[in-house]
Formats: structure tokens, sequence, C-alpha cells
């Protein structure tokens, strides 16, 4: 018998994801520090296409 995949996610894979909280600065104290450390925050723009492909299973290539 072939196991089913897992189903995806993409709001909880979005909403739970550590690199996203540290690039929005939104870790709870002592979690971490908000990324990139140099250069300051990226703009909205970069971390939402960063949330798109998170929600899109990450694929290693585009359109995501």
């Amino acid at each position: 018998m072939e196991k089913e995949a897992p189903q995806h996610d993409p709001t909880s894979a979005t909403d739970d994801s550590f690199l996203l909280l540290n690039l929005e600065g939104t870790l709870a104290a002592g979690e971490g520090v908000q990324m990139p450390l140099v250069g300051g925050p990226l703009p909205a723009s970069a971390i939402d296409t960063i949330r798109r492909w998170i929600a899109a299973g990450a694929p290693e290539t585009a359109p995501f």
C-alpha cells in the first residue's frame, strides 16, 4: 500500500516560518535576531516574495 504524501498547508508554513519571523523581526525575546544582520531589514516586497516561496512549498525553481 502506497503512503499518501502529506498535505501542504501554506498558511501554517508561512505563519510558523522561523525564517520569516527573523526577517520580519517578530521573534519572541531570546529566540534570535532580525535578519539580515547588516544593512537593515529587507524591503517588504522581498519579504513578500520569500513568503510566497514558502507558501508554494519552497520549490527549487520559479515560478512561485
